[in-house]
């Protein structure tokens, strides 16, 4: 919410609300400890202050399970207040949101992404799909910009992602993105609608390419859910990912028959500076709803393919459940100072979410990491404790070791 908020609205304030009560009916009994503390480090992560929403009375309340989570962090966002909210984002990916409040399959494409992205530490901002028009200037900061089933675009959006194109901000569109508009798609995209909605169920995508696809090694096809969009591919520069028949999924002595039907689940075309990549196929979904590695490989692999230096801006051997948060920031007591104060990384650790269940998370010991394009800081330094960090310059690089992470932690490193 406020990375959707913050990018697409930049000069306004963001107050994003943990509601404590689990619903309007259930208003006396609060979502879990573990939760509230993820939502409000996040929260100040991502340049928003700390808003939490509670009915009733704090004296004798009914569930007080909350209090020293507040209590803990309200205290830690005071005592360090200048660090928070002046921040400038040094991503290099774009996700285009379906709205403020997606739902439906949409929302379920989108949140897929973006967990593809977390979980794989490369930093990214979101912009509100009904605010590219407005954010045109800032397009042009991106090396990729996702557009997770994206449609409805307004012209002067779509006129604002050709100029972006063109100068080198390459295009990622799944699912049905631009489907609604098949001049946009065949101009960006080298791509025509011959079935927009295909149900997947059976088929597979054949993985026809080693030297894109090096995260599926051992695979040579992989099954496929949902919609599985029939899109003719006669003017893009490069197709992959065969579409193979549903064949014959039984009895076991009689499976087989996956042969390819003459579509592709992926096209790119060259378009100005750009390599434009389409994927109409509800692969954000999938990873969402069921979590198979092998569909975030997939886009992980497509992303490396078209820019291989997302991965080495920020490489680190964190858990994939640990939140990485890098941003440029300035203090908030220097009235003066106009320019950078340093980088700031903020660190979540996630890993006690289960699904649906939130428990304590797992301490985190002796992380690595590496971050391009850091000058060597006057001093670097963990914010909860003041005490420094070690860290080493080398070829571009700043390389230092976290010696451990319990719920949350930020580095500084000040100019």
């Amino acid at each position: 919410n406020v990375g959707n908020a913050a990018n697409s609205y930049p000069n306004h304030i963001i107050s994003n609300a943990s509601i404590q009560q689990i619903s309007f009916q259930s208003r006396y009994n609060a979502v879990e400890p573990e939760e509230v503390s993820i939502r409000l480090y996040e929260n100040i992560a991502n340049g928003s202050g700390l808003d939490q929403s509670m009915m009733g009375d704090m004296r004798g309340y009914e569930d007080e399970r909350n209090f020293l989570v507040f209590k803990k962090i309200y205290a830690f966002h005071k005592a360090n207040e200048k660090y928070f909210g002046k921040y400038k984002s040094l991503a290099k990916i774009a996700v285009i949101a379906p709205g403020t409040w997606p739902s439906g399959n949409p929302m379920q494409e989108y949140r897929g992404i973006q967990l593809m992205l977390k979980e794989a530490h490369l930093q990214y901002d979101i912009i509100e799909d009904g605010q590219i028009a407005s954010r045109a200037e800032s397009l042009k900061n991106y090396s990729i910009i996702i557009l997770p089933d994206i449609n409805y675009l307004s012209e002067k959006s779509i006129e604002a992602l050709k100029v972006a194109s063109k100068n080198g901000s390459n295009l990622i569109a799944t699912n049905t993105s631009f489907s609604d508009n098949p001049s946009a798609l065949k101009e960006l995209f080298g791509a025509e609608v011959v079935k927009k909605d295909f149900d997947g169920t059976g088929n597979y995508l054949q993985i026809d390419n080693r030297q894109i696809f090096k995260r599926l090694a051992g695979q040579s096809m992989i099954h496929w859910k949902f919609n599985l969009g029939q899109y003719k591919f006669e003017e893009t520069n490069e197709k992959y990912l065969p579409i193979l028949a549903k064949g014959r999924p039984g009895p076991p002595e009689m499976i087989g028959g996956h042969e390819p039907i003459g579509f592709f689940g992926m096209g790119m075309k060259k378009y100005g500076k750009s390599k434009n990549v389409i994927l109409p196929i509800n692969i954000g979904k999938l990873y969402y709803l069921y979590g198979y590695e092998q569909n975030k490989n997939l886009m992980l692999d497509i992303l490396q393919n078209i820019d291989a230096e997302l991965f080495t801006n920020l490489a680190t051997t964190a858990h994939p459940r640990v939140e990485t948060i890098l941003k440029e920031f300035t203090f908030n007591d220097d009235k003066v100072r106009k320019s950078s104060s340093g980088k700031i990384l903020h660190l979540i650790n996630v890993t006690g979410f289960s699904g649906n269940t939130y428990f304590e998370p797992l301490p985190i010991q002796q992380i690595q990491f590496k971050i391009k394009n850091i000058t060597a800081p006057k001093k670097a330094y963990l914010l909860t404790t003041k005490k420094p960090i070690i860290f080493t310059q080398k070829d571009g690089f700043l390389s230092f070791i976290l010696p451990k992470l319990t719920d949350y932690e930020a580095i500084v490193f000040e100019n």
